[in-house]
């Protein structure tokens, strides 16, 4: 049987402030919330105790299927 992961997308972001956000810019959240509690999960914080996160716009792009100015503009 496969193994099915799944990218979590709260129902926040289409509440309040968030509705005004893309659903690239969703999915992007989403992406990097992931990102987050992997690195939370192993540990991955700077000095302060704030958790790191790497995702690039190269790895935006290749996930988004976007070009590189969009995925800049999504970060924003």
């Amino acid at each position: 049987m496969m193994n099915i992961k799944f990218i979590k997308l709260p129902k926040a972001l289409f509440e309040g402030i968030y509705t005004e956000l893309s659903s690239d810019g969703k999915l992007l959240y989403s992406l990097l919330l992931d990102r987050s509690l992997l690195s939370e999960k192993n540990s991955l914080t700077d000095d302060n105790g704030r958790v790191i996160v790497y995702f690039t716009n190269s790895e935006v792009c290749d996930k988004l299927k976007c070009s590189h100015d969009k995925a800049t503009k999504l970060f924003r």
